[in-house]
C-alpha cells in the first residue's frame, strides 16, 4: 500500500500515519492467517477519527488491508444525561436521568446506515442498536433491514444480549426488548430472503490518495455519530443537515448507496441523474432509487412497498390511511410499525402464508417520566420511576386489508411465536380485511 508523496507538510504527516496504520493492519491479517491459521473474515477497526469529513476516508483506506470494512454506530435519539453523576448516563439508566428521545424517522442524519461504502469491499455494522431509554425502537429493525438491503450493507450486528428471550427492564445497551428483538422475525425474513431490490450507487466517488493526504472533504460526508462514553457535550448533535462541499445532500444515503473508490490519478464524482428528484426538501421526503422505499422525515414516516414485503413505521395516527401495492393500514397509535412479509417468497397478492408484525412502544411496568426543558430550546423527559418487570406495550389500535383472495384464515401468535387464538377475517372478492389484534406482536395469515 504505497502512496505517492505530497508536498504539504501536513499531507506528508497524514500520509505517514495512514500508511503506518495500513501496514499494521496488513501485518495483523498476515499473522492471523499464516501464523495462527485463522480462516475467519477480518475487520480492521480503530473506532473513529478526530474529524469524519477530513480523516474518515484515510481510516477506511487503511482498513482495506483486511477483508471487510466495518463501523460501530448506534442510534441514541438525542441527549441522555445524569445531572449528578454525568458518567453514569453512558452505561446506566437511573431515576433523575433526563433524555430527549427523538425518532430516527425525524432525525435521518443520524441514521446508522448513512455510510460511505468502499468499492469492492463488504460493509458491516459491527455494533448497533436503538439505545434505551429511547422509546422509539419499533422502527429499528424495519429500517435496518429495508435500507440495509436496498443499499447493499451486508451485516448489521445488534449489540447486545446474553439471554435467549426478552430481558428484564431496562439496561442501557439492551436489545432483548419486545420492540427491538421482538421486531426481528419479519425484518430478518425480508432481509435474508432478498425481498427488496439492491440499488446501484446514487453517488460514486473516485479519490486519488493525494486527495486524502491533503484532507480535502469528500463529495458526501459521513457523520461519526455521538458516543456518550467518548464525546463531550450533551448529545444533541444530529449530523450535517445541509449540502456538503460537493453540493450533494447527505440525504443521498436514503436514496441509494454512496460508494467511494481510492487510488488512481483523477478525482471524479458520478451522481445519478435521478438523485435531485428523489430528495424533496420542501416535502421533507426522500425516495429510494428503486422506488420501494419512501422516508418522510417531516412527518416521521417510512413506507415500504416491494412485491413480497410491505409496511409502514413511524407516527401512524397522523399518517391516516396508508396504502401500498397490496396492503392498506389505518392505525390510531401515535407511534408504531406494521411490517407484512410473504413467508413463501411469493408476492403478497399470491402468497400462501403471510406474517404480519406489529410494534408499538415498550416500557417497564410502573415506568414514569415528567416533561422537562433540556436547554437549547428542546424538551425532554425526566425519569421519576424506573418500574420493573414485566414489559408493558402500548396496545395496538388499527385495521388492515390485504389484497390476497387466496387467504382464508388467520391466527394470533404470542411473543414466543406460539398460536394463542384464531383471528377473524372478512373476505371479499379482492382479499381479506381484519382488525389488528391489540395485544400481539405477530399474526399469520394462510
Amino acid at each position: 500500500m504505497r502512496a505517492a508523496p505530497v508536498r504539504s507538510g501536513w499531507g506528508d504527516q497524514l500520509a505517514f500515519y495512514g500508511q503506518l496504520m495500513a501496514s499494521f493492519n496488513a501485518e495483523i491479517v498476515r499473522f492471523l492467517r499464516e501464523d495462527l491459521g485463522c480462516r475467519a473474515l477480518v475487520n480492521a477497526g480503530n473506532w473513529r477519527t478526530a474529524d469524519a469529513g477530513k480523516l474518515l476516508d484515510v481510516e477506511r483506506w487503511s482498513y482495506a488491508a483486511a477483508d471487510v470494512i466495518g463501523v460501530n454506530r448506534y442510534y441514541g435519539g438525542g441527549a441522555h444525561v445524569n445531572l449528578s453523576e454525568g458518567h453514569r448516563a453512558g452505561y446506566q439508566i437511573n431515576v433523575g436521568d433526563r433524555f430527549e428521545g427523538r425518532s430516527a424517522l425525524k432525525n435521518p442524519w443520524a441514521f446508522p446506515l448513512a455510510l460511505r461504502q468502499v468499492d469492492g469491499f463488504p460493509m458491516i455494522i459491527s455494533e448497533s442498536q436503538w439505545v434505551p431509554p429511547l422509546g422509539f425502537q419499533a422502527e429499528g429493525a424495519f429500517l435496518v433491514a429495508a435500507y440495509g438491503a436496498m443499499t447493499g450493507v451486508d451485516v448489521f450486528y445488534w449489540f447486545s444480549t446474553g439471554e435467549t428471550g426478552f430481558g428484564r427492564p431496562m439496561g442501557k445497551w439492551q436489545i432483548n426488548t419486545p420492540t427491538q428483538m421482538g421486531m426481528f422475525p419479519a425484518a430478518a425474513l425480508m432481509f435474508r430472503g432478498g425481498y427488496l431490490t439492491e440499488a446501484p450507487p446514487v453517488v460514486a466517488e473516485k479519490r486519488p490518495l493525494e486527495d486524502l493526504w491533503a484532507r480535502r472533504l469528500p463529495a458526501v460526508v459521513e457523520e461519526a455519530g455521538f458516543d456518550p462514553n467518548r464525546d463531550e457535550g450533551n448529545g444533541f448533535a444530529s449530523g450535517m443537515k445541509g449540502a456538503t462541499p460537493g453540493g450533494i445532500s447527505p440525504l443521498a444515503y436514503l436514496a441509494g448507496p454512496v460508494a467511494v473508490q481510492f487510488g488512481g490519478k483523477e478525482r471524479a464524482t458520478a451522481v445519478g441523474r435521478e438523485l435531485e428528484a428523489l430528495i424533496d426538501p420542501t416535502a421533507k421526503s426522500v425516495r429510494s432509487v428503486t422506488g420501494q422505499l419512501s422516508w418522510n422525515y417531516g412527518r416521521g414516516l417510512c413506507v415500504l412497498d416491494a412485491p413480497a414485503a410491505q409496511g409502514v413505521c413511524g407516527f401512524l395516527k397522523e399518517a391516516g390511511v396508508v396504502k401500498t401495492g397490496a396492503v392498506t393500514v389505518k392505525s390510531g397509535n401515535g407511534y408504531g410499525s406494521v411490517l407484512v412479509v410473504s413467508m413463501d417468497g411469493k408476492a403478497l397478492e399470491k402468497a400462501g402464508k403471510v406474517l404480519v408484525q406489529l410494534g408499538t412502544v415498550a416500557r417497564p411496568y410502573g415506568w414514569e417520566t415528567r416533561q422537562v426543558a433540556l436547554g437549547e430550546g428542546r424538551r425532554g423527559e425526566e425519569i421519576t420511576s424506573l418500574g420493573s418487570s414485566p414489559w408493558n406495550l402500548d396496545l395496538f389500535d388499527g385495521e388492515m386489508r390485504l389484497a390476497n383472495s387466496g387467504l382464508s384464515e388467520g391466527v394470533v401468535l404470542d411473543g414466543n411465536g406460539m398460536v394463542t387464538r384464531p383471528l377473524k377475517l372478512e373476505k371479499d372478492a379482492g382479499g381479506v380485511q381484519f382488525q389488528l389484534p391489540e395485544d400481539a406482536l405477530y399474526v399469520v395469515l394462510r
